[in-house]
């Protein structure tokens, strides 16, 4: 089956169904899995840039070959747009994924995913300057509870300090790079780009850009030393935290608002803070528990749909 967006104003059309919010929540899941593998691969030696990259240039590959069998004409875009895409892969991926895995290198996998989810903050904001989007009270609420959700997942309203100020200033950066990356696809689907298109050009941007600073002779290191296993590991972050999750994004974001759709990824910190208590030991608090319910709450409530909402 095709995958097809058509061009959207105003940046999103309006859709009844349910099951879009649904591809946003579960593209949550899958991107909160990242953990696992960043994990085992900074373990085998390999560390922020190098698997940016990595991830860049499995992803591309992969999505490249299965969209030239299937439909080559998925991989033209006009040049004029390649803004939209550079946008997607460097503003986006490289930044937000460095910083996001910088991030988790030195926290728990629950911090830096709230972190990364200021996200929300910088979407909605730039949503309504660029794409005259409304700031309506219910969205300003459950931005709000998302957010401080989020934060009382991550442990940072805890006695017990959870990173230091460098620490706290990348994770926001991450924010703002994945805050990026959603305007950019916004642009890119507006103009009447397939999901598909927008996926793979996206990390072939990525890949490009971020060839030239990656430590390669450490990546060739520890695919001598590691062989076999960090090629099942790319594989799975290729598959299981880009492909499926952007694909699953990239669907259902053209059927609701920026903002809308960042909130309702927001269960990638809780998925994110599961993952830590489950493999990890990184036994949440009383206030973590508080924290996911309140992004429960948020994810619900903004999904619930009034006859006429009140601006």
């Amino acid at each position: 089956m095709e995958i097809q967006e058509k061009p959207v104003e105003n940046g999103a059309k309006k859709s009844k169904s349910g099951a879009w919010p649904l591809l946003i929540i579960l593209a949550g899941v899958f991107w909160g899995s990242m953990g696992i593998f960043v994990r085992y691969l900074n373990a085998a030696g390999l560390h922020s840039m190098q698997l940016v990259e990595l991830r860049a240039v499995f992803s591309a590959i992969i999505a490249g070959v299965a969209i030239f069998f299937y439909d080559r004409n998925l991989l033209k875009f006009k040049l004029r747009d390649w803004w939209c895409f550079a946008g997607t892969g460097i503003a986006g991926t490289v930044l937000f994924n460095t910083c996001y895995f910088v991030t988790i290198e030195r926290v728990s996998l629950a911090v830096a995913a709230t972190l990364m989810y200021t996200a929300p903050i910088f979407v909605t904001l730039f949503s309504v300057i660029l794409f005259g989007e409304k700031m309506t009270k219910k969205k300003s609420a459950c931005l709000l509870l998302a957010f401080v959700g989020c934060g009382l997942v991550s442990g940072i309203a805890s006695d017990t300090p959870v990173m230091d100020p460098a620490g706290l200033a990348v994770g926001m950066l991450s924010g703002l790079g994945y805050g990026f990356y959603t305007l950019f696809a916004r642009y890119a689907l507006n103009k009447g780009y397939s999901s598909l298109t927008l996926l793979v050009h996206t990390y072939l941007f990525a890949g490009v850009a971020g060839a030239f600073i990656t430590d390669w002779a450490g990546i060739r290191a520890s695919f001598a030393a590691e062989g076999g296993k960090i090629w099942l590991a790319m594989l799975g972050v290729a598959f299981f935290t880009t492909i499926i999750p952007n694909l699953l994004y990239f669907v259902g974001l053209p059927h609701m608002e920026n903002g809308k759709a960042a909130v309702l990824a927001s269960t990638e910190p809780v998925t994110a803070a599961l993952i830590g208590l489950l493999l990890y030991s990184e036994v949440p608090t009383i206030l973590s528990g508080i924290g996911m319910l309140l992004v429960i709450v948020a994810l619900t409530w903004l999904n619930v749909e009034p006859k006429q909402e009140q601006e």
